[in-house]
Parts: structure tokens; sequence; C-alpha cells
């Protein structure tokens, strides 16, 4: 027998001639099954899949797109808001959480729940996740220190609060944190000290003021940080100067004035920093260019990322 799995394309029944299926597919045939499943959900709602490309390719070149797909782990899957066919819901999520190799995984939806989000807390190789919807609340996190391995978290919903902080502190290794249109407050961010590795960090559109920046810069680590639409004012505005590391900061639609943006002056090792929606002058953007390394930035336009932080 071939040591390939042979499938026809012209026959709409495909005909697999390869008794060691296994060697691709963590388990029986069963396991294939389930994937195939898994991935067809995704690509009916428009999201999209990245595998790790270890077929041979030979084989590769014998099988359908999708059967290769689901012979390969899948590494990514994208059900974002652009492309979607449909609104996402929980059953969707049930069937993605037999992706049990995903390292990636990104889902938006107003339609998930806390029942739909259990099962994700199983995927122990996530090591990016970005999950929003108006219907994500603290329950949807029980179980979040599962987790253990991510990097990378963006969790957004007005459902969110401080709670949630308290089981994000636990992910040790996490660098990139985006909390933004959440309900997360100053005694939130305080729980977020305990990240030693963070570094960029996102709490735009959330309840966090001045004290918040009074805890959170205790971490020198921080390079990039977001606090776009926010009660931050120019009291907070000293305390950055903890943080040596940081080389951008966004404070559009904050409280901050030309009076709050001269504690920024001596921080020379900054090299970006937006003011949009701001009480800050033309004058005050042109004194902070002037203390500012020759290649930097400092505008009054909103920053192009628009704070929704890692993808």
């Amino acid at each position: 027998m071939s040591p390939y799995f042979l499938i026809l394309r012209p026959c709409p029944l495909y005909v697999c001639l390869f008794y060691g299926i296994a060697a691709y597919v963590d388990g029986p045939l069963s396991s294939l099954n389930k994937r195939w499943d898994a991935i067809q959900t995704v690509k009916n709602a428009g999201g999209g899949v990245a595998t790790d490309r270890s077929l041979p390719q030979p084989l590769r070149r014998c099988l359908a797109t999708e059967l290769a797909e689901a012979c390969e782990r899948v590494d990514t899957v994208f059900l974002g808001t652009n492309g979607r066919r449909r609104e996402l819901a929980d059953g969707d999520l049930c069937k993605v959480t037999e992706l049990i190799e995903l390292r990636r995984l990104c889902v938006e939806s107003d339609e998930i729940t806390e029942d739909g989000v259990a099962g994700l807390m199983h995927l122990k190789n996530l090591e990016a996740l970005v999950l929003r919807g108006r219907r994500l609340a603290d329950a949807a996190f029980i179980d979040l220190t599962r987790l253990a391995g991510l990097r990378s978290l963006a969790l957004e919903g007005p459902g969110i609060t401080d709670e949630t902080c308290r089981r994000i502190k636990e992910l040790k290794e996490l660098q990139y944190l985006s909390l933004s249109g959440t309900r997360v407050s100053d005694l939130g961010a305080r729980e977020l000290v305990a990240l030693d590795k963070l570094e960029h960090l996102w709490l735009d559109r959330t309840r966090v003021s001045d004290g918040a920046l009074r805890d959170l810069t205790v971490r020198p680590a921080l390079k990039r940080l977001s606090l776009a639409q926010t009660a931050v004012s120019d009291r907070g505005m000293p305390y950055l100067k903890r943080l040596r590391n940081l080389t951008a900061i966004v404070l559009d639609g904050t409280n901050v004035s030309d009076e709050g943006l001269r504690f920024l002056h001596g921080m020379s090792w900054l090299t970006s920093v937006s003011v949009a929606d701001t009480k800050v002058s033309e004058r005050g953007v042109a004194q902070m260019l002037s203390a500012m390394a020759p290649w930097s930035f400092c505008s009054r336009e909103p920053a192009a990322e628009k704070q929704r932080g890692p993808k």
C-alpha cells in the first residue's frame, strides 16, 4: 500500500487509501472527523484557519485543501467581524474546542457567553487569545488560570470587571494585555502589578484614573501604555517617569493638558505620544516635540491603532 493518503478529487465521495492517518492526527479517525467539522464551522462563518504545514508536500498535493488542514495541526483560528457571514454562537465555539493544539484564537461576537467560552479554557496550548462581545462577563473567565501559557490576551465586554483581573494576575507569561472596553477600575489595574513580564497594556475606555498610574508604574518593564478615553489627568503624569522602558503612550480623550504634558519632557526615551481630543494645545505639542529625540512623534491626531489592543 502506498505510504501516502490519496484523495481522488473528481469523486464526490473522497476515498482514503492511507492506513496510517493517525501519524498526522492526534488520535483515531474520529479525531479527524471532529477536526474537519471544526474547520468547516469556522469557514462557514467566514472565519479563517492556519496550520503548521507539517504534512509532506507530496501528500498535501494529493489531498483536498480542507482535508489537508484537518490532518495537520491547526495553529490559528480567526473569527473576527471582517468578512463574517453570520453571528457566532456558543455552539460554534464548542466545535472549535476540538482543535486542542490551537496556539492563537480570535473570536468577536455579541452572541457568545460563558457557556461557549468555558470549553476554550481546555485549550492549554493557547499563547494568544482575543475574545470580544457584549455578553461577555466575569463568569466566563472563572477558569482562565488554566491557560498558563498565554503571552497575549485581549478581553472586551461591558460585563468584565476587576474580578477578572484577579485571575489575569496569575498568567505570569503575559506580555501583551488589552482590557479596553471593560469596566476595569483602579482596583483591577492594581492586580496587574503582579505581571512581571507585561510590556504592552491597553486600558482604553475603562474606569481607570490617576490611581492606576500610581500602581502600574512600579513595573518598569512596560513599553507601551494606552489610556484613551479614561479619567486620567495631569495629576497622573508624574508617575510615568518611573517607566524607563516606556516608548509609546496614548492619552487620547483624557483630561491631560499642557501642564501635565510638561512632566514628560524629561523622558528622552519616549518615541510616541498621542494626545488627540485633550486639552493639550498646539504649543504644548511643539514643546513636547522639542524635548523628545528628533525621530520621535507627538500629535493631537487620533492614534492610528485605535487602541483595540493585540490581534
